[in-house]
């Protein structure tokens, strides 16, 4: 997921506001990138949650889909 030059520099802001200390582009790109992967971990089902392959749900989503 590409981080824009304005949500970089708002970031940059936010972390100075925040913490007080001034960071380069570099280290707010490598710290939104890491909040994103986070939330996109959080956000991922949980691996109970995910159908394994042969399972009646799968079969089921699968006659779904190709409807």
């Amino acid at each position: 997921m590409a981080i824009t030059a304005k949500r970089l520099q708002e970031s940059m802001c936010l972390y100075e506001q925040e913490f007080g200390e001034i960071i380069s582009e570099d280290d707010a790109r490598e710290v939104a990138s890491r909040l994103v992967e986070l939330y996109q971990l959080l956000a991922a089902p949980l691996p109970s949650e995910v159908p394994r392959a042969g399972s009646p749900q799968t079969a089921n989503q699968s006659a779904r889909d190709h409807r």
